[in-house]
């Protein structure tokens, strides 16, 4: 169990990532932005689907998947901000801006599920996740070539 300390370091590194983040996509180019909130959305779907799997096997505890996962949905929402801002490759946006708002849907019902502590559903929910983020590796997939 995290004590006040760990948290507050927690805190310190996930804002020290952002900042640094933040610094990095902003010198960058508009395509690479795109890439980059599409890789970053990506990551956090595979994030999702490994905490929900690990909680359902009982291998880590539900405050631990409802903070990761919360952090998911944060950072899912934050892929789409920049998506639907994105300057450049607006198709790219386009195609994978549904598939994240299914992925966050998706959380958001893995969310409930450990809510009520429902680990026989959370499979099949994972399995929804586990779609997006292979549709969306295949708009990553099309925007690299």
């Amino acid at each position: 169990m995290p004590t006040s300390s760990t948290v507050s370091l927690r805190e310190r590194c996930l804002a020290t990532a952002t900042l640094f983040l933040s610094v990095t996509t902003s010198c960058a180019s508009p395509t690479a932005k795109v890439t980059k909130a599409l890789e970053g959305a990506r990551s956090w779907m595979a994030t999702g689907e490994m905490v929900a799997d690990r909680w359902a096997a009982n291998r880590v505890p539900a405050r631990y998947a409802r903070r990761s996962l919360d952090e998911a949905l944060t950072a899912l929402r934050s892929s789409d901000r920049a998506l639907a801002s994105a300057d450049a490759n607006r198709a790219a946006a386009s195609a994978a801006r549904p598939h994240i708002a299914r992925a966050r849907q998706v959380t958001d019902s893995l969310l409930s599920l450990i809510a009520a502590n429902d680990r026989r559903t959370v499979p099949a929910t994972i399995g929804l996740l586990a779609r997006e983020r292979q549709a969306l590796d295949s708009v990553i997939a099309k925007t690299s070539q």
